[in-house]
């Protein structure tokens, strides 16, 4: 295993908190390799072998790279990159994922970005909307969760566990230590990408390039035509004869582009949002304490 080209860099999750545009706004530098599969799973199949039983989690299931060569193979086009990587945002949740990564190269570096909790469930529960999974009211969907976590669910429907961050980034720093691991926050992304990019780079131990930010990547929301969206989302005739001429990451390009022009959301109803905040306040105040940054502007 030591003679294979291994990832030094994951980005661990959280999930919709902003991982798909950090995997490509990095893969811009030219020091930077990242496996064309942005989310291999490979090293959460051990704490996660069932089958996923919600709508459409086969399809996810079926795409899982589980064999070592086939995932070592998403690297062999390495040429002389400093930092190699990957980005499955399942590696946070199931947090005991973090010996394997230290097992498989104790040299790794991880980032961690976290998002408002709130705000990630309701983009977790409009991106499952998006794919036209979801069919429930977001109100009701909170209700079922512990149900449909019983049931097999994959874990984009737990939307508030996944939320629950204190103990899933207190292990990756326990394991990997504080200067191995570097959480951001969303709101950074959003706000001030140039800057965090800056510090990303600065961590990664990287020369400073420009990167470009301003494409946005797997956003959430409510189909404003749900005829349209299945036609984005489906196979037909069309996909099939683009798919023999773009490559992979131009074709995911593309649905991006198409899905955000045919999606809204909106706003969180305020009953639930005050129920969310009283059942994350406590985690955030322990999140807060551990990552030393503000997090109060997360229980309003």
């Amino acid at each position: 295993m030591d003679c294979e080209i291994k990832p030094n860099l994951f980005i661990v999750g959280a999930q919709k908190s902003g991982s798909t545009s950090l995997y490509y706004y990095l893969n811009q530098h030219p020091s930077v390799f990242f496996s064309k599969e942005k989310e291999p799973r490979y090293f959460n199949y051990k704490y996660n072998k069932n089958l996923q039983n919600g709508p459409g989690d086969r399809k996810w299931d079926n795409s899982r790279i589980t064999n070592f060569k086939e995932y070592i193979d998403l690297f062999k086009n390495v040429r002389d990159e400093k930092i190699i990587g990957e980005a499955t945002i399942e590696y946070l949740y199931f947090s005991e994922v973090a010996q394997e990564l230290k097992k498989f190269n104790k040299n790794s570096k991880i980032i961690i970005i976290l998002r408002d909790p709130k705000e990630r469930a309701y983009s977790a529960y409009t991106h499952l909307c998006r794919d036209l999974r979801e069919n429930l009211s977001f109100k009701d969907a909170l209700l079922e969760e512990n149900k449909r976590i019983d049931s097999g669910y994959h874990q984009i429907w737990h939307y508030k566990n996944v939320g629950l961050y204190y103990n899933q980034v207190k292990t990756y720093y326990d394991v990997f230590g504080y200067n191995n691991v570097k959480v951001v926050l969303y709101d950074d992304l959003l706000n001030n990408p140039n800057n965090l990019l800056v510090e990303i780079q600065k961590f990664l131990e990287l020369e400073v390039h420009s990167i470009k930010t301003s494409n946005k990547y797997n956003q959430s929301g409510i189909p404003k035509n749900k005829f349209i969206q299945e036609i984005i989302l489906n196979d037909n005739m069309v996909k099939s004869t683009v798919k023999k001429f773009l490559p992979l990451n131009i074709r995911n390009k593309l649905r991006h582009k198409a899905i955000s022009m045919n999606i809204e959301k909106p706003k969180m109803d305020s009953e639930v949002r005050g129920y969310l905040i009283e059942f994350f306040r406590e985690d955030i105040m322990k999140t807060q304490n551990i990552i030393g940054r503000d997090l109060t502007s997360w229980l309003k």
